[in-house]
């Protein structure tokens, strides 16, 4: 009996205790089941705002850099992109496509693309994104293949580098000046002692016309000539190193006027040229040669712009306190893209061979360095008007007409030591100041001249500067270590800086008319 009830005893307590034990047991399952579900919303928060942040911090590399990020698909339409890459995210806009490249560049796009289907990736470029019918941006891409659920993408990463371009393209601009530069340099010597030559035969001819009107207008128009090919080379020297020019206050009008002869040469038969000339001096501070060739590059693209029976006009007159001269054509004019354009170096739209892109460019050079400016009107089938404008020089002074005058040249009877290693130029300045009564000397360079040992016999050295074996400058100094008191003039062929010359001595550069180195001899042998 008292085992039965010890027995029955136990059995009912055990269903309590196992209560006790399930329910401990599923508070500890549920506290454990709690702390796995917040550490997994701890770490899943987390990630969250790991994801979040790497998203933002992407995404702003993406939206606030240099290049433009897209995602393309197979066929190439556009599938995102991202805000970053400047002027090209602001073209691609909304567009679902890159219908913007220019359709000259699209064909270096697709072949591009294609190379995607053998390498992961393809650099591309420069092409241009057409900003707007007539203004493009150059960039450069990468392209990148991927899957995405099996679909093929393709990554492109673009660069704006439309100011690398353009630096790029004046670097060859200054390069094609500076090679400009150095080939006229290296010609402008032998070519301005050749227009001496021909300068100083022509005004032998001039002087010997006297009473044959239509010979001593030939020979004018020689000497005309020369001075435009000396402005012509100055100006080519000058497109890479300004080169100094004997500026001086001249009518405009003159110019005009003088010009007419050869301008309608230039043009020919077949087109009407009209002269329209202020009825008062228009007095500016210039160079005639480079005026009047300013003159023939403007007559001459009027010429290529007007048909056969077309009419070019050209005007002067006062506009304030500025003097105007007009070139008009009603030719085939100039298109708005085109117009923006036409004063840059090397810029042409005449067919390969036809022009150098160089006429304009040495107006405008001539015009700015004048402290004038250009005004352009002109519109497609309508013609062209360009119009410069210069300042007026001092009303008060005289438009200065040396360099036409007849005036008689100065004569003299001293001896004068002429060195000069072209033998034509050395006849040519012999016979000219013999002929004006001075006894000349002459030698090929500084070596013969110092053989001749005239130190004492001399009353002026006119000398080349640049001469073989021994230059006009080391010249001079030998010969005045026994006479201190020699006065020189050089003469010079070349556009560019003679060097330090002394200041008691004198320079012309060639070519120049016989009668201002007669005059200017006189000038130097009077000085006190």
């Amino acid at each position: 009996a008292a085992h039965v009830q010890g027995a029955h005893a136990l059995t009912s307590v055990e269903p309590g205790v196992a209560v006790r034990s399930a329910m401990r047991g599923a508070f500890v399952f549920n506290v454990a089941l709690a702390g796995l579900v917040a550490a997994y919303e701890l770490m899943r928060s987390a990630a969250n705002r790991e994801s979040a942040e790497s998203e933002r911090r992407y995404r702003a590399l993406a939206d606030y850099g240099p290049d433009l990020i897209a995602e393309l698909d197979a066929q190439g339409r556009v599938l995102h992109s991202s805000a970053g890459g400047g002027s090209l995210a602001t073209l691609l806009g909304g567009r679902s496509t890159l219908d913007g490249v220019h359709l000259d560049d699209r064909a270096a796009l697709r072949d591009a693309v294609r190379l995607l289907e053998t390498q992961p990736s393809v650099r591309v470029g420069p092409l241009r994104w057409l900003a707007s019918p007539t203004e493009a941006l150059w960039f450069e891409a990468s392209l990148t293949r991927y899957r995405v659920d099996d679909q093929l993408r393709i990554l492109v990463v673009a660069r704006d580098v439309s100011a690398r371009i353009t630096l790029e393209a004046q670097l060859r601009e200054s390069q094609k000046m500076q090679a400009v530069g150095q080939l006229g340099s290296g010609l402008a010597h032998d070519f301005n002692n050749l227009l001496m030559v021909i300068s100083g035969y022509g005004e032998v001819v001039a002087g010997r016309a006297q009473g044959d009107p239509e010979l001593a207008a030939a020979a004018q128009e020689i000497q005309r000539a020369t001075e435009q090919g000396a402005a012509l080379t100055r100006r080519v020297v000058g497109l890479s190193r300004p080169t100094p020019l004997a500026r001086r206050v001249l009518d405009l009008n003159e110019i005009a006027r003088d010009s007419e002869k050869m301008l309608r040469v230039l043009l020919g038969e077949g087109i009407h040229l009209m002269f329209e000339i202020a009825p008062s001096p228009l007095p500016v501070s210039a160079d005639a040669g480079e005026l009047e060739q300013v003159l023939v590059n403007l007559v001459s693209n009027a010429r290529d712009a007007v048909a056969a029976g077309g009419t070019v006009r050209v005007a002067t007159s006062a506009r304030g306190e500025r003097a105007a001269i007009v070139v008009h054509d009603n030719g085939c004019g100039i298109e708005p893209a085109q117009r923006e354009r036409i004063f840059e170096p090397f810029f042409t739209t005449k067919r390969p061979g036809e022009g150098t892109g160089l006429g304009l460019y040495v107006v405008y050079n001539v015009i700015s360095s004048l402290g004038g400016e250009i005004e352009v009107q002109s519109d497609p089938g309508l013609g062209t008007r360009v119009t410069l404008l210069l300042p007026l020089a001092d009303r008060g002074g005289r438009p200065d007409t040396t360099r036409r005058s007849s005036a008689r040249a100065a004569r003299g009877t001293e001896r004068i030591l002429v060195v000069e290693d072209r033998p034509e130029l050395r006849r040519l300045l012999r016979e000219a100041l013999e002929s004006a009564g001075y006894e000349v000397i002459v030698a090929a360079d500084g070596v013969e001249a110092l053989a001749l040992n005239v130190q004492g016999r001399i009353g002026l050295v006119v000398s080349d500067i640049v001469m073989p074996r021994m230059g006009g400058v080391a010249l001079v100094a030998a010969l005045r270590e026994k006479r201190p008191d020699l006065r020189a003039l050089y003469i010079s062929g070349n556009p560019g800086d003679p060097g330090h010359l002394d200041p008691r001595d004198r320079l012309m550069r060639k070519p120049f008319l016989i009668h201002d180195l007669r005059r200017t001899i006189r000038e130097i042998l009077d000085a006190e």
